[in-house]
């Protein structure tokens, strides 16, 4: 396996950088595969997100279609997969950004039962309950 970072990702998604996108090309089309597939964290998910809305200005319907085709190609291993693809469903059904429900999922994944929050936008759609001060 082979770990890919956000900024190869970003490189290969945004085609914006010529040399850098040429490496992030070579390796996602040609280097890995099957028997050698990149590895996705949950991490490079969350980052991934913030620099395409903050730096991109990529909106949060075109971000969730990225998000799918990623999540769908076949020489990647993502490393909450199952928990990605459940924020992915939350973003699309009730809005909000995709970072707070991903983390909502991967909580529930690991057992827990609430997970709390102070942002009032992520608790109204992520699934997260907003902790009251």
């Amino acid at each position: 396996m082979i770990g890919v970072d956000t900024n190869v990702l970003v490189r290969y998604l945004t085609q914006d950088a010529l040399r850098q996108s040429a490496a992030a090309v070579q390796l996602i089309e040609r280097r890995l595969s099957d028997e050698q597939p990149g590895f996705v964290s949950t991490l490079v998910l969350a980052e991934l997100c913030w620099v395409l809305r903050s730096l991109y200005a990529v909106s949060p319907v075109e971000l969730a279609d990225t998000l799918a085709d990623l999540l769908s190609v076949p020489v990647f291993t993502f490393e909450a997969r199952d928990a990605a693809l459940r924020a992915l469903d939350r973003v699309r059904e009730h809005g909000g950004e995709y970072p707070d429900a991903l983390i909502h999922e991967i909580a529930a994944g690991a057992g827990c039962s609430v997970t709390y929050t102070f942002d009032r936008r992520a608790a109204g759609s992520s699934g997260m309950s907003l902790l009251a001060s």
